[in-house]
Protein backbone atom coordinates (compact mmCIF):
# COMPACT_ATOMS: atom_id res chain seq x y z
CA UNK A 1 0.00 0.00 0.00
CA UNK A 2 1.42 3.37 -1.01
CA UNK A 3 1.72 6.29 1.37
CA UNK A 4 -1.04 8.12 -0.50
CA UNK A 5 -3.35 5.11 -0.13
CA UNK A 6 -2.62 4.94 3.61
CA UNK A 7 -3.45 8.61 4.00
CA UNK A 8 -6.74 8.33 2.10
CA UNK A 9 -7.74 5.25 4.13
CA UNK A 10 -6.92 7.04 7.37
CA UNK A 11 -8.94 10.10 6.35
CA UNK A 12 -11.92 7.94 5.40
CA UNK A 13 -11.75 6.27 8.83
CA UNK A 14 -11.40 9.57 10.69
CA UNK A 15 -11.82 12.84 8.74
CA UNK A 16 -10.09 14.77 11.55
CA UNK A 17 -6.74 13.58 10.14
CA UNK A 18 -7.32 15.62 6.98
CA UNK A 19 -7.18 18.87 8.96
CA UNK A 20 -4.16 17.72 10.94
CA UNK A 21 -2.25 16.85 7.77
CA UNK A 22 -3.28 20.08 6.02
CA UNK A 23 -2.01 22.13 8.96
CA UNK A 24 1.23 20.11 9.07
CA UNK A 25 1.85 20.83 5.38
CA UNK A 26 1.15 24.52 5.96
CA UNK A 27 3.53 24.74 8.94
CA UNK A 28 6.33 22.92 7.12
CA UNK A 29 5.98 25.03 3.98
CA UNK A 30 6.01 28.23 6.02
CA UNK A 31 9.39 27.22 7.48
CA UNK A 32 11.13 25.91 4.33
CA UNK A 33 14.02 28.39 4.50
CA UNK A 34 14.62 27.97 8.23
CA UNK A 35 17.74 25.87 8.72
CA UNK A 36 17.02 25.49 12.44
CA UNK A 37 13.49 24.13 11.99
CA UNK A 38 13.28 20.90 14.00
CA UNK A 39 9.69 20.18 13.06
CA UNK A 40 6.29 21.11 14.37
CA UNK A 41 4.70 20.35 17.71
CA UNK A 42 1.28 18.91 18.49
CA UNK A 43 -0.29 22.27 19.29
CA UNK A 44 0.74 23.76 15.92
CA UNK A 45 -1.40 21.23 14.06
CA UNK A 46 -4.08 21.04 16.78
CA UNK A 47 -3.73 17.31 17.34
CA UNK A 48 -3.47 15.18 20.44
CA UNK A 49 -0.15 13.33 20.80
CA UNK A 50 -2.04 10.02 20.55
CA UNK A 51 -3.31 11.04 17.11
CA UNK A 52 0.22 11.91 16.04
CA UNK A 53 1.49 8.55 17.28
CA UNK A 54 -0.96 6.84 14.93
CA UNK A 55 0.54 8.88 12.07
CA UNK A 56 4.02 7.84 13.20
CA UNK A 57 3.02 4.16 13.33
CA UNK A 58 1.51 4.42 9.83
CA UNK A 59 4.77 5.89 8.48
CA UNK A 60 3.23 9.25 7.56
CA UNK A 61 5.04 11.32 10.21
CA UNK A 62 8.50 11.00 11.78
CA UNK A 63 9.63 12.17 15.19
CA UNK A 64 12.58 14.45 14.42
CA UNK A 65 13.45 15.64 17.93
CA UNK A 66 12.49 14.41 21.37
CA UNK A 67 13.43 15.62 24.83
CA UNK A 68 11.76 15.47 28.22
CA UNK A 69 9.85 18.60 27.37
CA UNK A 70 9.40 18.69 23.59
CA UNK A 71 8.58 16.38 20.73
CA UNK A 72 8.91 17.64 17.17
CA UNK A 73 7.44 15.96 14.10
CA UNK A 74 7.82 16.21 10.32
CA UNK A 75 5.93 14.63 7.47
CA UNK A 76 7.83 11.76 5.86
CA UNK A 77 6.87 12.93 2.35
CA UNK A 78 5.13 16.31 2.23
CA UNK A 79 4.44 16.10 -1.52
CA UNK A 80 2.79 12.68 -1.15
CA UNK A 81 0.58 14.09 1.61
CA UNK A 82 -0.43 17.00 -0.62
CA UNK A 83 -1.23 14.60 -3.49
CA UNK A 84 -3.26 12.36 -1.16
CA UNK A 85 -5.25 15.28 0.20
CA UNK A 86 -5.97 16.42 -3.33
CA UNK A 87 -6.88 12.89 -4.44
CA UNK A 88 -9.27 12.51 -1.53
CA UNK A 89 -10.89 15.77 -2.63
CA UNK A 90 -9.82 17.83 0.37
CA UNK A 91 -7.70 20.60 -1.14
Amino acid sequence: MSLEDKICRLIRENPRYAGILERAVKVEESRLGDQYFLGWEWHEVRAWPAELMKLVREGIVDITYKSRRYTHYKLVDREAVKRALKRCGLT
